[in-house]
């Protein structure tokens, strides 16, 4: 799995260990993430649609998605990870 010289067998496990945690805890922020923005979605989204027009929607919708999900928990978490 790693190429480097003089890597022992021991060395390469604990590697791969930290990998592995590091992995599990990104993908439980990013789940954990994707979750609240998704639960946070609706009632946001139902207090605007008593006051602004469908279109209008259209455009929160797009917004909430880039930012908060691809330029804010997607760099976060790969940031962290």
């Amino acid at each position: 799995m790693y190429y480097a010289k003089d890597l022992l067998l021991q060395d390469e496990r604990e590697l791969r260990s930290a990998f592995y945690i590091a992995q599990n805890s990104y993908e439980m922020q990013r789940n954990v993430g994707k979750a609240a923005l998704f639960l946070g979605f609706f009632p946001l989204t139902y207090r605007l649609a008593a006051t602004v027009r469908p279109a209008t929607l259209l455009l929160w919708t797009g917004a909430y998605y880039f930012g908060g999900y691809k330029y804010g928990l997607e760099p976060l978490t790969t940031w962290r990870f």
